[in-house]
């Protein structure tokens, strides 16, 4: 049974933020999946040393990371660069003509521009491989994720794990490897380990250990678009968080 914090619910601004729907819809997947027959709670107040979703005797815990679309990821990274350069034009295209690694050279990006200042922006064709951003994106997660747990962050909670939320649409085999490849190297650095990382997509949940990659049997499409549909109704959602 999942327990929802009632400051989870309070308002329609925190109903609607996205920490409140990617933990609530993580602990949904989790008590009807991964760790059932117990009560989880989420939503509890962060200065506790406590993972974000955990059972009442403390004794299991899931710490939730999200993984966000690549286009949202670099369309986001676009905007705080042209903040940075005062949405200048001239200045977007000597960093075009002169850093290959910029944002800016990520993807065919249309521009509005109107008395030499960026006033509107949108994705073109990419240039910058999914795979390689995936691997960027991991590898961010992970390190954000053991840093906390090496800190003693969660260390009230015996045995935690790490959800990792993914709703891109390419093979979550792939994507659950090069998870494994990137905590395998993370590992190296620190003294702590979670107990599994659970990969969840919109089709598949894979149990992912260092030595090991088990895709569940339970989960699939039709198990995802029930829980979206649960989310919805308790958070009371309009069904666009995921699009």
């Amino acid at each position: 049974m999942l327990k929802i914090n009632s400051r989870y619910l309070a308002t329609e601004a925190i109903r609607h933020n996205s920490t409140t729907i990617q933990e609530v819809f993580a602990g949904l997947v989790v008590d009807k999946f991964i760790y059932q027959n117990d009560v989880l709670n989420v939503g509890e107040k962060t200065n506790l040393n406590l993972p974000d979703v955990f059972n009442d005797s403390k004794t299991v815990g899931f710490e939730v990371a999200w993984l966000e679309k690549d286009i949202d990821y670099l369309h986001k990274d676009l905007t705080d660069k042209l903040i940075k350069i005062n949405f200048k034009y001239d200045e977007y295209l000597k960093i075009k003509g002169n850093d290959p690694s910029s944002v800016i050279n990520k993807n065919d990006w249309k521009l509005t521009v109107e008395n030499g200042k960026i006033t509107s922006t949108s994705p073109g064709c990419r240039f910058y491989s999914v795979k390689d951003y995936m691997r960027d994106e991991c590898n961010s997660v992970l390190e954000k994720k053991m840093n906390k747990l090496n800190k003693g962050l969660y260390q009230d909670c015996k045995n935690v794990s790490l959800i990792v939320l993914n709703y891109m649409d390419m093979s979550g085999q792939l994507i659950a490897s090069i998870l494994q490849e990137e905590y395998i190297n993370i590992l190296k650095k620190y003294n702590q380990s979670f107990n599994l990382i659970y990969l969840i997509t919109t089709n598949a949940i894979f149990c992912v250990s260092k030595n090991n990659i088990k895709k569940l049997d339970n989960f699939s499409n039709n198990e995802y678009n029930l829980c979206m549909d649960e989310i919805d109704k308790i958070l009371c959602l309009k069904k666009t968080w995921l699009n």
